[in-house]
């Protein structure tokens, strides 16, 4: 589900190829082979043990994902990337203060790291802390213009502030960049019969609920209904 997820955490190069593999298990096994050999480099190790992390954390084992984490920002402290994937860690966990510093860091070392203010906002909106949302939200949108989870997840935002209007935009250029998102055609046909337009708000949850039926449902969960 695109809305209230946050950005994608993302591996970076070793130089390694199993450590940086696609799949979580191999990558987790070449990690562990590169990071025991022994003659890595600093930066080398920190970047070997940043990429387990991610991988654990692909596998949701957020625990271990933490750790390595620490012990790679222990080695490398200036890694926006690794500070931004150790917030989405404790995200995942619940652990919202510790997410909320990971963020802040990553936008000090890289003021331009839209993934992270996005990431941000995510935790505000679940907050109810709409406001402070779309301001991360705008700043991730103004950094990438075409950042689909930032505008889906800004539209939901206006959504729960009753500016429909806004949220509607938000939604038509993510289903613009990103057309097969049920979720997000579901949440702007609410949107649309909520601010008169009844037709063209029953076409769009038509056209969600073809693709996956359970979508009313699910956006019910997050406050999004008829």
């Amino acid at each position: 589900m695109a809305l209230l997820v946050a950005s994608t955490v993302h591996a970076q190069e070793t130089g390694d190829a199993t450590c940086d593999d696609k799949n979580a298990d191999r990558a987790i096994a070449g990690c562990t082979a590169f990071i025991e050999g022994g003659s890595q480099s600093r930066l080398e190790l920190a970047q070997a043990l940043s990429n387990r992390a991610f991988a654990f954390a692909t596998k949701r084992d957020t625990a271990r994902a933490i750790a390595d984490y620490d012990r790679s920002l222990a080695l490398d402290p200036d890694n926006a990337i690794a500070f931004h994937n150790r917030g989405l860690a404790h995200a995942l966990r619940g652990e919202i203060d510790d997410a909320l510093r990971d963020y802040a860091e990553a936008i000090r070392l890289r003021p331009g790291y839209a993934q992270a203010f996005s990431s941000r906002g995510t935790i505000w909106e679940r907050n109810g802390d709409h406001q402070r949302a779309i301001r991360d939200f705008d700043e991730a949108l103004r950094l990438n213009p075409e950042y689909v989870r930032a505008s889906t997840n800004r539209g939901l935002s206006y959504f729960k502030l009753g500016d429909y209007s806004r949220a509607i935009a938000d939604w038509t250029t993510a289903l613009r960049l990103e057309p097969d998102q049920p979720e997000v055609m579901y949440s702007r046909g609410v949107a649309r019969q909520r601010s008169g337009d009844r037709t063209g708000g029953d076409v769009d949850i038509a056209a969600a609920t073809r693709l996956r039926a359970t979508v009313a449902d699910e956006m019910a969960r997050l406050g999004v209904a008829p």
